[in-house]
């Protein structure tokens, strides 16, 4: 196996960690807020919606981008946008609609950003015979 493998073996890991619990705290933040379940569970479904678009909208972005730069563009936004949803966390008390509108584009980010991974690890573990 590449030695480039371990490194991004733990980052998909940890990213993987941090996804649940990003899911978790905003599912439990909208129940909080709002106390209806139905509000509670439209995040995910927001969030698979904007995964399936992102999904439909990848090729238009790996045909215009070198495979790199996409992948390092996306993952510097999804750490942007993640770390300023949870530093005014307590100020979107009010502000329900702004954080939809930032977990639509962070899961469109996550949704490009899944399946150019997913063809990174072939790459990592080149040459190993099975």
């Amino acid at each position: 196996m590449n030695i480039a493998f371990y490194p991004y073996w733990a980052a998909k890991t940890l990213l993987s960690l941090i996804n649940v619990i990003y899911i978790m705290v905003i599912t439990t933040y909208i129940y909080g807020l709002t106390g209806s379940v139905l509000s509670a569970a439209m995040f995910p479904l927001i969030q698979i919606i904007a995964r399936i678009i992102a999904g439909f909208t990848l090729p238009l972005l790996v045909n215009r981008f070198p495979f790199s730069r996409l992948l390092i563009s996306i993952s510097i936004a999804k750490t942007f946008i993640m770390t300023c949803i949870a530093i005014s966390l307590n100020h979107l008390i009010s502000q329900l609609p702004l954080l939809l509108i930032g977990v639509v584009i962070l899961s469109l980010l996550d949704g490009w950003e899944t399946p150019l991974l997913k063809t990174l690890t072939p790459r990592l573990v080149q040459g190993e015979s099975k």
